[in-house]
């Protein structure tokens, strides 16, 4: 910027001075020397771009480097860390999984052991029913033999009793129909 306004000035002045000639060739010659002032500052001014360019790219190249190498090892650390989690939760399960098996277990058991002992309570009460049962039946059997004896005696009670009524009518119908038998003035009549 400098050197642009100091080849400015310098033109200016040469333009001043236009009327004189020996001016004209100093103002001339600082022309010249101002321009390749300029174009050293300018070149300068771009070389130092250049390094500045340079320097950032190279800057950002590290950084983007640097920032590769991190997201790296921050995907290997969230996969390190993944296969942990996950690890625990596998083992997480699996103890559930475990725990959930030996309760059903434990609760089949149970299950189980309340069943076998409903069953023998029902057998016991089964066998119990069944002697009853049979008791029952024993008496029913005694009952009715003794009924049948008892059948069989007032049979026999009526069948005596029967034969004696059969002779008590026969008597009194062969008395009824004898002739009356007088002894000593007493009429005998027939029983009633």
């Amino acid at each position: 910027m400098e050197a642009i306004e100091r080849a400015e000035r310098a033109e200016a002045r040469a333009l001043a001075s236009a009327g004189r000639s020996e001016s004209e060739d100093v103002l001339r010659r600082h022309a010249r020397s101002a321009q390749r002032t300029a174009d050293a500052a300018v070149s300068e001014a771009q070389e130092q771009a250049a390094r500045l360019v340079s320097e950032a790219q190279s800057k950002a190249s590290g950084m983007l480097d640097d920032a590769d190498a991190r997201s790296r090892s921050m995907v290997a650390d969230a996969e390190v860390e993944a296969a942990t989690v996950r690890g625990q939760a596998e083992a997480v399960a699996r103890a559930l999984s475990a725990a959930a098996e030996d309760e059903a277990r434990r609760a089949a058991e149970s299950t189980r052991l309340a069943l076998v002992e409903e069953i023998r309570s029902l057998e016991a009460r089964r066998r119990g029913l069944l002697d009853d049962a049979n008791a029952l039946e024993r008496h029913t059997q005694a009952q009715r033999q003794s009924l049948h004896d008892q059948v069989s005696s007032l049979q026999t009670v009526v069948t005596a009793a029967r034969a004696s009524v059969d002779d008590e009518l026969t008597r009194l119908r062969r008395d009824i129909d004898a002739p009356p038998r007088c002894t000593r003035g007493v009429h005998r009549s027939a029983p009633r």
